[in-house]
């Protein structure tokens, strides 16, 4: 069983943690928010910090996921990095070159596993178009104008 941490509970944050929370080998150990209140809405069997820092030197940490704002991503992301623990993190990876170059020397010295969410690219029906385009199946393609829906 895998032991995971999620810092940031907002909207992307708590779609992750349900998520976690209906996996098997999967443990949500920790969670991460900075108002209490936040944490208050989240009654699973994890641990409730308001700093992630107090999640870094946990032993039975597998990895962590992080879906703060971005322009936190690097500063929390590198420090796990840096220790070797797998790191999930939400679009986009940072706001700047200097952060991400940052987060890819730690990557690279670590040799930890390090990705970056783009939702889409595991879809089927995304697949399923790519192909279809590679193909020629759909015409020329002129134009294409997407959104993102929430229910």
């Amino acid at each position: 069983m895998i032991n995971l941490a999620v810092i940031g509970l907002g909207a992307w944050g708590k779609n992750i943690v349900s998520r976690l929370e209906t996996m098997s080998g999967v443990k949500l150990g920790y969670v991460c928010a900075t108002k209490e209140e936040t944490l208050a809405r989240f009654n699973g069997d994890y641990q409730k910090f308001t700093d992630w820092k107090q999640i870094l030197d946990k032993k039975d940490l597998s990895g962590v996921l992080i879906a703060t704002p971005p322009s936190t991503h690097s500063v929390i992301a590198i420090p796990f990095v840096e220790k070797g623990i797998p790191v999930f993190i939400e679009k986009p990876m940072t706001l700047n070159m200097h952060g991400a170059e940052e987060i890819k020397k730690a990557v690279k010295k670590s040799k930890s596993v390090f990705m970056v969410g783009f939702q889409y690219v595991f879809n089927d029906y995304v697949s399923y178009l790519k192909t279809e385009i590679e193909k020629g199946g759909l015409g020329k393609i002129i134009e294409i104008k997407s959104e993102h829906l929430l229910s």
